[in-house]
């Protein structure tokens, strides 16, 4: 990894989330940049803004960047900046995310359900917050190490915070970006684990979708690949 790429978190994460990753890269060019994004440890979100709006904003911060990473949240955030400044990315990496949901009925359910979750969020404690986020499908089965990983990143930041970025960023209330795949102007690496199913679903859709797209299966890993496999994932991002 290099100085001037870019790593973005995922929902609950900070940008320290990225430490082993950087930690497991020894190729010596110099410390990427990992920013807290708005909501996470006392990052505030803006008012009004958006997917597209952190986006453009990140663009003009960090930009170019040699190559652009990021995971789950973080990751769709990372495709719209892909899209709409590509003269700000070199390459972009894609870690157990996706484009978003196509369909008006899903999306709409999608908001809903996080809306409730946001409200549920914001009346709990840290440790409360982490308990509910590491129960859901996608982490509960991890190994006790990741998840205690996991646990000091959610509980570092504040329940408020929290809400306020899943109502900005959820999938539920983001523009769709499967139709704009086929513009994507730059090499793309999407990165998987291979017991996250319906991620290697979506990933496998979208390496077909793009011009120039390849797709990583980390072997025995699940969604959340920072935490639990972060040699792999850096070997991945500094290939």
């Amino acid at each position: 990894m290099t100085g001037t790429d870019l790593l973005l978190h995922g929902f609950a994460g900070s940008g320290a989330s990225w430490d082993p990753v950087i930690q497991a890269a020894t190729d010596g060019r110099g410390r990427p940049n990992a920013p807290d994004l708005p909501g996470h440890r006392g990052e505030p979100v803006p008012d009004g803004e958006g997917v597209a709006e952190l986006a453009s904003r990140l663009a003009a911060t960090y930009g170019p960047a040699e190559t652009l990473a990021g995971y789950s949240m973080g990751g769709r955030i990372a495709l719209r900046m892909a899209l709409d400044h590509p003269e700000s990315v070199g390459r972009l990496v894609l870690v157990s995310t996706g484009p978003g949901i196509a369909d008006d009925s899903e999306r709409a359910s999608r908001a809903r359900d996080d809306e409730e979750l946001a409200a549920a969020i914001a009346r709990m404690t840290p440790g409360q917050v982490a308990d509910r986020w590491l129960a859901t499908p996608l982490f509960a089965g991890d190994p006790p190490e990741v998840q205690a990983r996991a646990r000091e990143q959610i509980e570092a930041s504040d329940p408020a915070g929290l809400a306020a970025a899943l109502r900005a960023f959820g999938p539920g209330w983001m523009e769709p970006l499967w139709p704009r795949l086929g513009g994507l102007a730059v090499p793309v690496t999407v990165v998987v684990g291979e017991r996250d199913l319906r991620y290697r679903e979506i990933g496998e859709r979208m390496v077909q979708a793009v011009p120039d797209g390849e797709l990583a299966v980390i072997a025995g890993a699940g969604h959340a690949l920072p935490r639990e496999a972060p040699a792999a994932l850096a070997r991945v991002i500094g290939s």
